[in-house]
């Protein structure tokens, strides 16, 4: 998933390889929009996603290949290309939410980044209780900020971050 609100979702499926993204209803189970991004001139591998005001932000690989991580908001309801950016384009991000009116990025290492309006790292932080943990998302919610962590032997769990 992408990213949610009310009774719709948006989903990928997050194996780094698909260009497309699709907006579904949940109360039904329907598709209701699904859009390849190399139709929209702006091809991506799509990994992550959020929901940001009236938009649904995906970002993912460039077509070139590389880490460089470009990010697409879409109108959430036609899934229309709005604008692009890259960011981080030498970091591998694994999700992006934004926090406190900021874009933070969650990267392979477990570091948070504060993306700056220029697309490069404000500040990161290096945060502790992601040691040892495979960091898999990053979302905010009700004023906080958390990671979904899988930890070896207890599973899957959210873990509330403190930027510090």
């Amino acid at each position: 998933m992408a990213a949610a609100s009310h009774d719709t979702f948006f989903g990928h499926c997050a194996c780094g390889g698909s260009t497309y993204v699709s907006r579904f209803d949940a109360t039904t189970n329907t598709r209701l929009v699904s859009v390849d991004t190399t139709a929209l001139g702006a091809r991506i591998s799509v990994r992550f996603g959020e929901r940001s005001g009236a938009d649904v932000v995906i970002g993912g690989s460039g077509s070139d290949a590389t880490t460089t991580n470009v990010l697409l908001p879409l109108n959430a309801e036609t899934l229309e290309l709005r604008s692009q950016r890259s960011i981080l384009s030498t970091v591998w991000t694994v999700d992006i939410a934004s926090y406190d009116d900021k874009l933070y990025a969650l990267t392979e290492t477990g570091a948070v980044v504060h993306v700056g309006a220029d697309g490069t790292a404000a500040k990161t932080y290096d945060i502790p209780a992601l040691r040892g943990l495979t960091a898999r998302g990053i979302a905010s919610s009700g004023g906080k900020l958390y990671a979904l962590v899988e930890r070896s032997l207890q599973g899957s769990g959210l873990l509330e971050l403190t930027l510090k």
